[in-house]
């Protein structure tokens, strides 16, 4: 998908190895993350700015069974 090894990645993730902006943005497109969520440490609000990516293109019926299954999550999460 984005060309590279196995081991390309694993060098680059123990930062071992730089990548290319090419190549960040490749790797960024096939995790459907922003190069930002991959350079920059977690912000608060970046699973929410997450999510809403995953979900841009989706049908309605399936964002509403998505926010129905997280109602039910939270209040499952608020009972204990």
């Amino acid at each position: 998908m984005i060309n590279c090894s196995g081991n390309y990645i694993s060098r680059v993730e123990c930062l071992d190895r730089g990548v290319s902006v090419t190549m960040l943005i490749r790797i960024a497109k096939a995790l459907n993350v922003s190069c930002d969520a991959l350079v920059h440490e977690k912000q608060p609000g970046d699973n929410v700015q997450n999510v809403c990516a995953l979900l841009y293109d989706c049908p309605d019926a399936f964002v509403e069974q998505v926010e129905e299954m997280i109602r039910i999550m939270k209040k499952l999460s608020t009972v204990r």
